[in-house]
C-alpha cells in the first residue's frame, strides 16, 4: 500500500514539473523580445540597467528629467511612445528588440533658433539716381488772369485812365457792325484811335477782355465805348471814370 502510494506522488511530481517550466519561460518572453528571448526591463524593476535605459531614453528625447533607476509611470510610457515610433509591439517592456531598436536610434537634429539679426532683415539701401527733366508738352499760352488791382497786373500791362461808357448796335445812329467790319457784341469797344489803336487788346475791370475795333463821333480823347448786347445792360453800365489795362 505504501509503495503504489509512493508511485502515485513520484508521477504526479514528474507531470506537473514541464508544465511549470514551460509557464516560467513564456512568462518572460513577449512578442518584441523574441529574438533575445528575456526581458530586459520592464515595469517595477530597479537597479543600473533600468537606470542605463532611462539615460538612453533621456537622449533619444523621450523621457524628461534624471534617471533614477526605478522603472515607474514616467519610464513605461517612454518605452511605450519609442515603440510606437519605432513600429514595435507597444507593451511598454524592454525586451531584445525594444533594446536593439533604441541602441540604434538617432533622433533627428533639431533646426538651431533664428538670431535676431536673421529674423530682422536689414533693408536694403538703393542707390539714388538723378532723374532727368522731362520737358512738358506743349499747351497754347494762359489768357493773363484778371488784375485785383495794380499791384497784381502783369508787366506787359499798361494802365490807363479812361472815361468810359456802354452802346448796342440798336443805339440811334449805330449798325450792326464795328468799323473793322465785325458784328457788335460784348468784348468788342469804340476807341480814339490816336489814343488806343485798332486791333488793341484790352482787359476793361468789371467788363473783360476787350479789342480795339470800333470808332465814335463822340469817342474823343481818353475815352471808352463799351458794346453790349442789350439796351438794359448798357442803361445799367451808365458812365465811369475807370483804370483799363492795354495788353501789349
Amino acid at each position: 500500500m505504501r509503495i503504489k502510494l509512493i508511485l502515485v506522488l513520484l508521477g504526479l511530481a514528474i507531470s506537473f514539473h514541464p508544465i511549470t517550466a514551460s509557464a516560467a519561460i513564456n512568462a518572460n518572453k513577449s512578442p518584441n523580445n523574441a529574438a533575445k528571448g528575456k526581458i530586459i526591463a520592464r515595469y517595477g524593476m530597479k537597479g543600473e540597467d533600468v537606470k542605463k535605459l532611462q539615460d538612453r531614453l533621456i537622449k533619444a528625447g523621450f523621457l524628461k528629467g534624471k534617471a533614477d533607476g526605478i522603472f515607474g509611470k514616467a519610464t513605461y510610457t517612454a518605452v511605450k511612445s519609442f515603440q510606437e515610433i519605432s513600429k514595435l509591439e507597444v507593451d511598454g517592456i524592454i525586451g531584445g528588440k525594444t533594446m536593439e531598436a533604441l541602441k540604434k536610434y538617432k533622433p533627428a537634429k533639431k533646426k538651431p533658433p533664428l538670431k535676431l539679426e536673421d529674423k530682422v532683415k536689414t533693408p536694403q539701401t538703393t542707390k539714388k539716381v538723378k532723374s532727368t527733366p522731362v520737358k512738358p508738352p506743349y499747351s497754347a499760352p494762359r489768357k493773363p488772369e484778371r488784375p485785383k488791382g495794380e499791384t497784381g497786373v502783369p508787366a506787359n500791362w499798361r494802365p490807363i485812365q479812361l472815361e468810359s461808357t456802354a452802346y448796342t448796335r440798336f443805339d440811334e445812329g449805330c449798325t450792326d457792325f464795328t468799323f473793322r467790319g465785325n458784328y457788335v457784341r460784348r468784348g468788342l469797344v469804340a476807341v480814339d484811335p490816336d489814343i488806343i489803336p485798332l486791333g488793341t487788346k484790352m482787359y476793361v475791370p468789371e467788363y473783360g477782355y476787350a479789342v480795339a475795333d470800333d470808332i465814335g463821333g463822340a469817342i474823343q480823347g481818353y475815352k471808352i465805348d463799351l458794346a453790349m448786347e442789350t439796351l438794359e445792360e448798357a442803361f445799367d453800365y451808365g458812365r465811369r471814370h475807370i483804370t483799363a489795362y492795354i495788353i501789349s
